[in-house]
C-alpha cells in the first residue's frame, strides 16, 4: 500500500529506537545552538542502562558535539576506559 492509502486506512508505522547521548561537550560554538554545553562523558555502563531500558528498540541515535578529543576531561575518561579515542568509544558503545 502507499503511504496514502495506509494513512486512510488508520494505520501508523513506526521503528522503535532511542537517542543516546554521550557528551554534549563541542569544540564550537554556535550562537544558534541548544545542544553544546560541558558535560562528562557517559561512561560504558551508562550506555548499557540506557539501552537496557529500551527493550525492543531496534534503532539507535548515537548524538554527539563535534571536536570532543579537544577537551583534556573527554580525553582522560577515555583513556581511563582503556580507549584509544572517541572513536573507538563510539564502536565500544555501539556493539
Amino acid at each position: 500500500l502507499s503511504g496514502r492509502a495506509l494513512s486512510e486506512k488508520g494505520v501508523v508505522t513506526y521503528s522503535p529506537s532511542i537517542t543516546f547521548i554521550p557528551t554534549h561537550t563541542c569544540a564550537f560554538s554556535c550562537g544558534y545552538c541548544a545542544f553544546a554545553r560541558p558535560s562528562p562523558l557517559a561512561r560504558l555502563a551508562d550506555a548499557d542502562a540506557c539501552f537496557d531500558r529500551a527493550a525492543g528498540c531496534r534503532e539507535v541515535l548515537i548524538m554527539s558535539g563535534e571536536g570532543v578529543e579537544r577537551f583534556p576531561v573527554i580525553r582522560e575518561t577515555l583513556e581511563e576506559e582503556g580507549f584509544t579515542g572517541y572513536l573507538d568509544y563510539l564502536v565500544a558503545v555501539g556493539r
